[in-house]
C-alpha cells in the first residue's frame, strides 16, 4: 500500500501485522476488513463488526501474517491481469453481500469508456512499479468519489475463471507463444 501511495496510485489504506502481540493496543474502526496473508477467493477475507469479533479473529489467525483495511463503499471489483507489460484485461465482479456497509444503499454506477482507461493505466503501472512480468491486480471502483482504488496486488494470481470470462490464453501470454 506505501508503495503504491508513493507512486500516485490509488490504494485502499490498511494496516498490517505479523503476530497477535501487534493488535493488543489496535485502534480500529468498525466495521472493518481482515484479510489473512495466503488464501484465495476470499476464504481468508472477514468482515468485523465490533472489538468482540476482532479479538475471536485475532486468536483464529495464529500469528499468521494479516492486513486491516476500511469497509469501502463498493458494488463492483475486477480482477484485473498484466502479462509481461500488457494489460490482458479485466474481469468484473459484484462485491459479495458480506463485505458491504450495512447501510449501503449505493446503486452500481456507468463506469465508463474513461474510467476503464484510467483502470487499465493504473494496473500496467502498478505491475511496473512491483517489476511484475505477471500479475493480477484487484480494483474497486468507490460508489462514492467515482474513483478506482487497488486492493492487492498479487504476483501468483490464478487465471482459471479469468480465462473462462474473458477468453484471453494468459498461459500462453506467460509463455510468449502469443
Amino acid at each position: 500500500g506505501t508503495a503504491l501511495t508513493n507512486a500516485g496510485l490509488p490504494t485502499v489504506s490498511y494496516r498490517s501485522f505479523g503476530s497477535s502481540d501487534n493488535w493488543k493496543n489496535l485502534k480500529v474502526e468498525f466495521p472493518t476488513i481482515v484479510k489473512g496473508r495466503f488464501g484465495s477467493h476470499g476464504r481468508t477475507v472477514k468482515k468485523v463488526e465490533n472489538q468482540k469479533e476482532l479479538d475471536e479473529l485475532v486468536r483464529s489467525y495464529k500469528g499468521d501474517n494479516v492486513l486491516i483495511q476500511p469497509v469501502l463503499p463498493i458494488k463492483v471489483w475486477f480482477r484485473c491481469i498484466v502479462c509481461n507489460g500488457e494489460y490482458l484485461g479485466e474481469m468484473k465482479h459484484k462485491q459479495k453481500d458480506r463485505f458491504k456497509i450495512a447501510d449501503c444503499t449505493l446503486q452500481i454506477s456507468k463506469i465508463g469508456e474513461e474510467e476503464m482507461e484510467e483502470l487499465k493505466r493504473i494496473c500496467l503501472a502498478a505491475a511496473k512499479l512491483f517489476d511484475c512480468d505477471y500479475c493480477g491486480i484487484d480494483v474497486g471502483y468507490r460508489e462514492d468519489t467515482k474513483s478506482w482504488v487497488i486492493f492487492e496486488v498479487n504476483r501468483t494470481a490464478q487465471f482459471k475463471y479469468f480465462e473462462k470470462r474473458t477468453g484471453v490464453n494468459v498461459a500462453a501470454k506467460i509463455l510468449g507463444l502469443q
